[in-house]
């Protein structure tokens, strides 16, 4: 019984997840499409913390039980209660999602025709983050994997504006860099440890809002500003070099863009304008190295 329910409730979850995503996309004041995105992502919430409960083994205090089968659910906000209430921290904000309910009861019993609530709307795309995250750190499923990079969803400025304040509510618990993504603009690339994109063990450094990545340790690598000093900012190609060892960079908290060049011993990324050694037509990062590649010469 319940490997079947965990099954459907995490097929039908992630259904409405996806279709939710398309109903965001669209939502703007100017049109009443929020209405239509909230009562997607409402059922996508109860169906996910339905799920989240039955596979952690808490059907029987979620739902009510006879003769070992499942009657019907208890009331979701009493589900929702259940849930905060034996869970220690959460991507998400109760007294939100909360308001994601209310105002779905709103449109679907009382036939609210509501127009633009910007707070409302947010609510919603903190949601998405919410499932996700909470998806991916305790199943290692992700729900924003395949999807188009950049996505076309971070060109709609409420979306972006959702991204941002959950960054920064998650930056009140996690000390951790944020930078501008240099695909979408958006304030919103951060290390793929506090909550990434997919399970992948790999570093890097990923955008929350066009889902856009960078792999630090195969296709880019980050060091020190020389200019601005900020830790790991600087960003570099390291796969295309030129003959003089240079790699194109930039720095995601000031903008300088001075090449750099990757050390032809230890091969390690550095600044030329922090200092550099030459010798037979290579380019060396400090003197040992110089001297460890003269002697075996």
């Amino acid at each position: 019984m319940h490997v079947n329910n965990e099954k459907e409730l995490y097929e039908t979850c992630v259904d409405f997840f996806h279709f939710s995503l398309q109903l965001i996309r669209e939502i703007s004041p100017s049109n009443r499409n929020l209405k239509f995105a909230v009562v997607n992502i409402q059922i996508t919430l109860e169906l996910f913390i339905k799920y989240y409960l039955v596979r952690q083994g808490h059907l029987e205090n979620i739902a009510d039980i006879k003769n070992g089968k499942l009657k019907n659910y208890k009331k979701f906000d009493t589900i929702m209660n259940y849930y905060f209430s034996n869970t220690k921290w959460s991507y998400g904000e109760k007294k939100e999602l909360k308001k994601i309910l209310d105002a779905r009861n709103l449109i679907v019993h009382k036939g609210l025709r509501s127009g633009w609530d910007n707070d409302l709307a947010i609510y919603i795309i903190k949601c998405v983050l919410f499932i996700h995250g909470t998806m991916l750190n305790s199943f290692g499923i992700s729900l924003l994997k395949g999807y188009p990079q950049p996505n076309p969803i971070s060109t709609n400025l409420t979306w972006r504006e959702g991204i941002e304040q959950s960054i920064d509510k998650l930056n009140t618990k996690h000390n951790f860099s944020v930078f501008h993504c240099p695909e979408c603009g958006a304030y919103s690339l951060i290390p793929s440890n506090i909550i990434g994109l997919d399970s992948n063990p790999d570093e890097s450094l990923e955008c929350l809002c066009c889902f856009y990545f960078y792999n630090i340790e195969a296709e880019a690598a980050v060091i020190n500003c020389y200019k601005c000093s900020e830790s790991k900012s600087y960003l570099i190609d390291r796969l295309n070099s030129d003959e003089r060892q240079q790699h194109l960079g930039k720095c995601l908290e000031c903008g300088i863009n001075t090449p750099v060049r990757k050390c032809y011993e230890c091969e390690r990324f550095y600044h030329p304008n922090d200092g550099e050694f030459t010798f037979d037509n290579n380019y060396f990062c400090s003197s040992d190295c110089k001297e460890i590649y003269e002697e075996c010469m």
